[in-house]
């Protein structure tokens, strides 16, 4: 009896666990994103605002994916490998930045995240930025 217990209580922490990472995994709006042009191999330097907590946030580039979760105040500076020459940032952010990672962040379009309120892009060498459509900033 109190082996079918335990049993019974593993199946369910596993069941739950599987649950989570599905959600979070899925958790990511992939329709707002933000496409930032870098030097392959090389560190970016991210930051992150949410207009809700626990918001999801997926950074891909190449073959790597990260997936972090931002809140409604600004996240600390994280630095995400670059893997080629292109990074995306998805999700629901209504605050970005992308400053201080000089030649290695050569253009931005954040086009597709017209929500974006504020953006924090200085001290790179930008050679292109497409803002089209984001009234809000």
């Amino acid at each position: 009896m109190k082996r079918t217990k335990q049993l019974s209580i593993w199946i369910i922490a596993f069941w739950m666990a599987i649950a989570a990472g599905a959600a979070m995994a899925q958790g990511a709006n992939m329709n707002r994103y933000i496409t930032l042009t870098v030097k392959s191999g090389q560190d970016i330097k991210l930051s992150f605002r949410a207009a809700a907590a626990n918001t999801p946030v997926r950074v891909v580039s190449g073959s790597k994916s990260t997936d972090v979760t931002v809140g409604s105040s600004w996240n600390q500076i994280q630095t995400f490998k670059s893997d080629g020459t292109t990074m995306t940032v998805y999700g629901d952010i209504i605050g970005f930045g992308c400053m201080e990672n000089g030649s290695r962040l050569t253009a931005l379009d954040i086009a597709h995240n017209t929500q974006l309120k504020e953006l924090y892009c200085y001290e790179n060498q930008l050679t292109a930025l497409n803002a089209s459509g984001c009234t809000q900033l």
